[in-house]
């Protein structure tokens, strides 16, 4: 069974450029059609994962680093989830 065709105009899929700290939303041909990018040198937050929840367009990271791969130092206390519009809470947990 299709999807109504009201879902499938609102279902647009996006990827995680870890390594340039942006979100990619992808147009039905497969090119960018827009792109979202987290402050910070390349690799600075090691972005990994995005998913919507509420509406809410949200992205784990291991942290809220502006220094290239300066998460590596944080593996374990730096790691968290942020809003695409609001960023990383101040203790980079959700």
């Amino acid at each position: 069974m299709g999807r109504p065709s009201h879902c499938a105009a609102r279902w647009q899929p996006a990827l995680v450029s870890t390594a340039r700290n942006t979100l990619l939303w992808l147009a039905p041909d497969g090119s960018i059609q827009r792109e979202w990018k987290a402050p910070g040198d390349r690799d600075s937050r090691h972005m990994n994962s995005v998913f919507v929840q509420q509406g809410r367009v949200l992205v784990s990271a291991f942290g809220d680093f502006l220094e290239s791969q300066d998460w590596r130092d944080h593996r374990i206390d730096g790691s968290g989830l942020a809003s695409v519009r609001g960023g990383f809470p101040p203790t980079g947990h959700p």
